[in-house]
């Protein structure tokens, strides 16, 4: 199916170039077919979306629904959890100390760090399909109709086709986009649909593009706020200069900025009761309050080392103190410079695989035409992500579908250019789609459905199938890996079938069994050669 969805469009588009126009008909009457097909915006754009969601559930046998296995995975499964229950945060539970864990907030609520609208898509799912990952399926369906939509404002004809079928079947299939809990198609969705209004602001002023640019911005304060911030920045000030340029009187622009700015205000506020109801504050973010309590090392190059807070267990003690070798890598020039280099190679290759030095070519060239203002989006979103403490790829989720449309044109002034004796045109556009399709096959086979927590979803089948409900007190050895956590519970604790709780010695764990008297309490030693899970007997 996937070899059949990327393969056929690949085909067309690489036989459109393999032979001069007017040398061979069969070649002019694809690319005519291509450009055609091109045209029919709302019938790509659907076929895009309809292909990826259909293509990933066929691959369900193959790629089943995948198990959480990386810790910012299950912060975002608590907080979709929570949504679903009807509640934007939980209260304290008066045994936190002994569940406190990574990504998570234990005061002055319950509740994940993270910013909120890949929980909303995971609550949907858990809600309407009963469970969460649907919510992903459906947030890559998404952004891959804002992608296209975005794409078809800046580009024609078959690079359309191109740009579509490599970007979306990209990360919406070969990626952990799809196959995991983390997140990036929400902000890529933002991103897409700041991108796609943009450039039908260039030939008219229409309130709604004015619209689909505040919800963009919405969409990314509520996904990636650092990264939406320095993209609305560039954006935001090319939105009011075109505003000013074009707009002869005042009421004129009032007309335009009033449904922009009454959006933008109505997710302030949103933002903000949230806010208030997790962390007390309106102005302080969920993720503010846990690097105050739990942070070693700053967010950014330019911060300074924070006081190393008192930590009730050894094991977050680590895991935070893990993160300090990532900012000491900004402490000379040449650990700065190896740091950057990494960050670049591994943005480069997850958006752009193959075509990662495609667009570096052109640069010169864009700067000076219409695709200027995606270029300086990207270089101003990518310094910033480079001043980063800490990578992941998703971080540049917010330009996805700049990324697309600036490396296709870049493909496509280096075709033109071989009118001019180019060879890189020659040679390097027909072998785009090779290389393109051969890499999202080749991904999307390395993909692993569970990767670090293997054994969790057998120890919860295994305790569902014992009578009554239990307590797992876990214990780590001293060789304990720090990505190998276990101690993550549901929204609500209390009413779990399965309470994961850390040891803190006989004396204290105690109070967890004087508290839980109606629970089997079992000893948990993940850090064994054969994970082991016996009775609780407190002494031994």
């Amino acid at each position: 199916m996937l070899l059949l969805a990327v393969g056929v469009p690949t085909g067309l588009w690489l036989i459109s170039f393999l032979a001069p126009a007017g040398y061979s008909r069969i070649t002019q009457r694809i690319g005519s077919r291509l450009d055609s097909l091109a045209k029919r915006r709302q019938a790509v754009l659907l076929c895009a979306v309809a292909a990826v969601l259909s293509t990933r559930v066929l691959l369900l046998p193959l790629w089943p629904v995948p198990q959480p296995g990386v810790l910012d995975e299950f912060s975002y499964l608590l907080m979709g959890d929570t949504f679903a229950s009807g509640r934007l945060t939980n209260p304290p539970h008066a045994m936190w100390q002994h569940f406190e864990t990574l990504f998570v907030l234990q005061q002055p609520t319950y509740a994940s760090v993270y910013p909120v609208m890949q929980g909303l898509f995971l609550a949907l799912g858990q809600r309407v399909f009963g469970n969460p990952w649907w919510g992903v399926w459906l947030s890559v369906g998404a952004m891959s109709g804002a992608v296209t939509w975005a794409i078809q404002g800046w580009l024609r004809g078959r690079w359309v086709i191109f740009a579509t079928v490599w970007i979306v079947f990209q990360l919406a299939l070969a990626t952990y986009w799809m196959n995991s809990y983390w997140g990036g198609a929400a902000s890529a969705l933002g991103g897409a649909l700041v991108a796609g209004s943009i450039a039908r602001m260039r030939t008219r002023l229409r309130i709604r593009d004015f619209c689909i640019f505040a919800l963009g911005l919405a969409v990314l304060a509520n996904s990636r706020p650092y990264e939406g911030a320095l993209l609305g920045c560039v954006t935001g000030a090319w939105v009011i200069w075109q505003v000013r340029r074009r707009c002869a009187h005042w009421r004129e622009a009032a007309r335009l900025f009033v449904p922009l700015a009454t959006i933008l205000a109505s997710t302030a506020v949103c933002m903000e009761i949230y806010c208030y109801h997790v962390t007390g504050s309106p102005w302080k973010f969920p993720y503010q309050s846990y690097f105050e309590q739990y942070a070693a090392t700053p967010a950014f190059a330019w911060q300074s080392v924070p006081p190393l807070p008192a930590y009730r267990h050894e094991v977050l003690r680590q895991a935070h103190l893990s993160l300090m070798s990532d900012y000491k890598q900004f402490e000379t020039l040449s650990g700065a410079v190896r740091y950057t280099l990494y960050k670049l190679r591994l943005l480069g290759t997850f958006y752009l695989g193959p075509l990662v030095f495609v667009p570096a070519l052109t640069i010169p060239r864009m700067l000076r035409g219409r695709f200027r203002l995606p270029l300086i989006t990207v270089l101003v979103v990518l310094t910033g992500i480079l001043a980063s403490v800490f990578i992941q790829p998703h971080y540049g989720a917010p330009v996805t579908a700049f990324l697309a449309i600036l490396s296709v044109q870049a493909l496509r002034i280096l075709w033109l250019s071989r009118r001019f004796g180019n060879p890189l045109g020659t040679f390097l556009v027909p072998a785009a789609p090779i290389l393109c399709s051969a890499y999202i096959v080749l991904s999307a086979a390395a993909v692993q459905p569970q990767h670090l927590m293997r054994a969790r979803p057998a120890m919860i089948r295994a305790l569902a199938g014992k009578p009554g409900r239990h307590l797992v007190i876990v214990r780590y050895g001293a060789k304990h890996a720090l990505l190998n956590e276990w101690v993550y519970n549901a929204a609500d604790i209390d009413g779990s079938p399965i309470v994961w709780a850390r040891d803190m010695g006989d004396a204290r764990n105690a109070e967890l069994l004087r508290y839980y008297p109606n629970r089997q309490a079992w000893l948990l030693l993940p850090d064994e050669a054969v994970v082991e899970l016996m009775r609780y007997n407190p002494g031994k």
